[in-house]
């Protein structure tokens, strides 16, 4: 259960707390960002102190995504973790547009899991926990002094920090504390989980391209098995009554409206990319509160899983000398994810600047010329730099040949690349 992992907090750790005892490193959030960076710091320099503070008062509570996460980062990220908390597999997307047109994108395998978040999140923090690293619940910080390393808490306790780790989300609730920018274009998202009346194919998640549901983004329908699924979008405003929208217009014909909603959540997609400087002198920040997620869809563990071994392979490589850390840290993601954050921001650009009518024969020009089986077989979920630009090449192509095209994907290319 969550809350024995709070419950199993070493005593110490909550005597330092509340003397404000300096502990070498303290994150702030026990999400799948500031849990990833504790374990692998754990694993890279066991010695050092490491403290977690969680808000809440249980880990994983209560949840903000749909949880829909590639097998390739869980089995490389995660191996110890993920399969406690796999709901289900699924092997490709069926796409649909508000015009009628579909594709298909079948991988002839398993590509992505569905995870209880929750789950997962705890499952992280019991492996935190097994790995000596002290984990605080229901310890909110409401201010960050930077320059004398101290952390205020609610009902006024402190704790002072040598490094400070922010993996607080995507409000990021105390960038602008510790002199970092806040992530950029973020929409409210929600979701509802499902028991269907009807039978559904669990192999396949369903997206919606419908600006009536989710302006500039997509809708979603994920199955957790044969008779449940996610449902949920991200879009600027009034998310319950397109919600409802979504349930009255069943695109997936699965009779969301007659079907009964167990729960309802919420939370942010961050589609703006990375933020310029994730880091100041004694201060990091990863996950969502750095913008580290896929502009194309919102997902991010793929994205912070790589970020926070970044982070924890920097700190460890500068130990005691914090202010090297953040240069090391950050040049490294440029390194290894630049590119495809840049691409992926690309694509997301010139996709939101499509009507529907365009989404449309967008969908139908990619399908004829074959670009849609190219991706089945070739394209990769997190890595999606090279589908990305082959895509991008067909799509011009197609849209040379098309006046409805042109026009819109001539002017999100050139907002992309201004922007």
């Amino acid at each position: 259960m969550v809350r024995a992992v709070g419950d199993r907090v070493p005593q110490e750790a909550v005597q330092s707390l509340s003397k404000g005892i300096q502990l070498s490193i303290t994150v702030v959030g026990a999400g799948p960002a500031g849990l990833t960076y504790a374990l692998r710091l754990a694993e890279l320099a066991p010695h050092l102190e490491l403290l977690v503070l969680e808000e809440h008062g249980s880990v994983g509570w209560p949840p903000h995504c749909a949880g829909l996460v590639s097998l390739a980062t869980l089995n490389r990220e995660y191996p110890r973790v993920w399969r406690r908390a796999v709901l289900n597999t699924v092997r490709g997307a069926v796409i649909r547009s508000r015009g009628g047109s579909e594709v298909l994108i079948d991988a002839k395998r398993g590509v992505a899991a569905v995870l209880d978040r929750p789950r997962f999140d705890q499952a992280l923090a019991e492996e935190a926990l097994r790995r000596g690293v002290e984990l605080r619940l229901r310890a909110r910080v409401t201010g960050v002094d930077c320059s004398r390393g101290v952390l205020r808490l609610r009902e006024g306790r402190r704790a002072s920090f040598s490094l400070l780790v922010l993996a607080t989300g995507a409000l990021a609730s105390l960038n602008e504390q510790v002199g970092v920018e806040r992530p950029s274009a973020l929409l409210p998202a929600i979701n509802a989980e499902y028991e269907l009346q009807e039978p559904l194919e669990r192999e396949f998640v369903h997206l919606y391209l419908d600006s009536r549901l989710a302006p500039g983004f997509f809708a979603w329908l994920i199955p957790l098995d044969e008779y449940r699924a996610r449902v949920g979008l991200a879009a600027p405003s009034a998310l319950r009554a397109r919600l409802r929208l979504l349930e009255k217009l069943d695109p997936g014909g699965v009779g969301l409206l007659n079907s009964r909603r167990v729960r309802v959540y919420g939370g942010y997609v961050v589609t703006g990319g990375p933020i310029s400087k994730p880091y100041t002198s004694r201060v990091l920040v990863i996950g969502d509160a750095a913008g580290q997620a896929k502009p194309t869809t919102g997902g991010g563990i793929s994205i912070l899983s790589i970020a926070a071994r970044l982070a924890a392979a920097a700190t460890a490589a500068t130990e005691g000398e914090w202010h090297l850390a953040g240069p090391r840290y950050h040049e490294g993601f440029k390194r290894i994810l630049g590119r495809e954050m840049r691409a992926m921001l690309l694509a997301r650009k010139v996709l939101s600047s499509l009507n529907d009518a365009q989404v449309d024969a967008l969908l139908n020009a990619l399908s004829e010329a074959g670009v849609v089986e190219r991706l089945s077989s070739t394209s990769h979920m997190d890595f999606q730099r090279r589908a990305i630009l082959g895509a991008l090449r067909a799509m011009w192509r197609e849209a040379l040949a098309n006046r409805l095209l042109a026009p819109a994907l001539l002017m999100g290319l050139v907002r992309a690349l201004l922007g």
